[in-house]
């Protein structure tokens, strides 16, 4: 990614992404609504929209339930199944489960 001028959202939405592109092309902002798209993908820092709508995940094991979320989303989930990735969070998950359960379990 680049350097961006916004900041996804902690939950970011591909439709709310969407309706922006068509709001903006409908204004007159742009002549095509892949101009548009391009516009906001690089406003967020990627080079395309393509590149905004994918997700790379390393661990999709232990943590299945935002790549689950993102994917019904319409986000592309590229899970790359990093093994060190995967033995890290399997570790911090059994050191600090009041952690995990708080802020990255699926639960």
């Amino acid at each position: 990614m680049s350097e961006s001028s916004r900041s996804l959202p902690d939950q970011p939405s591909l439709r709310f992404l969407k309706l922006e592109a068509r709001r903006r092309l409908a204004a007159g902002e742009f002549r095509a609504l892949y101009e548009a798209q391009l516009a906001i993908a690089r406003e967020y820092g990627f080079s395309s929209w393509t590149a905004l709508k994918q997700v790379i995940v390393g661990d999709a094991i232990n943590a299945q339930g935002g790549s689950v979320w993102l994917k019904e989303k319409g986000f592309d989930i590229v899970d790359l199944a990093s093994a060190e990735c995967i033995d890290m969070m399997r570790k911090f998950k059994l050191a600090h489960p009041e952690l995990w359960d708080e802020c990255i379990g699926d639960g």
